[in-house]
């Protein structure tokens, strides 16, 4: 749902009828509702992922792929398989970013880049699992020569 979702009268209403008292913390605007799931984005991946990552058992694997959303956004998922402290195959979710500019392996690197040092696991890499696209076998070079 959009985060304009909670300006919907009707939305609002259901809100209010599951639960009488919470009209007071809901919020006024798609804004706030955005400032929120950014606060508890930022707060978890600081306070959590980051942490688990940083107690993973084995090296940090990276699964990436590219493709294009139904609004035409070239959009790269970067993802993370590793043994976690308690022993189990653990996988998440790293990024979702848009790619603008071309798709060269060159750029996209650098969102993969940018999202290995956000989580501050470029010390603990493990394999790189990519498709067969053109230019995947330039995404590693690049990838090699930077890190």
């Amino acid at each position: 749902m959009a985060f304009n979702i909670i300006t919907n009268p009707e939305f609002r209403a259901f809100i209010i009828y599951l639960n009488s008292q919470v009209e007071e913390f809901l919020a006024k605007g798609a804004f706030s509702v955005k400032r929120w799931v950014m606060r508890q984005y930022h707060s978890l991946k600081l306070f959590t992922v980051i942490l688990v990552l940083r107690k993973a058992r084995t090296k940090i694997h990276i699964s990436c792929d590219l493709w294009t959303s139904l609004n035409l956004k070239a959009i790269l998922g970067i993802t993370t398989q590793f043994i976690n402290e308690g022993g189990i195959l653990q996988s998440l979710i790293l990024g979702i970013k848009e790619v603008v500019r071309e798709h060269t392996g060159e750029n996209i690197a650098q969102y993969v880049i940018k999202v290995l040092k956000d989580y501050k696991i470029i010390h603990n890499l493990g394999y790189f699992t990519i498709d067969n696209a053109l230019d995947n076998d330039m995404i590693i070079t690049t990838l090699s020569l930077i890190l």
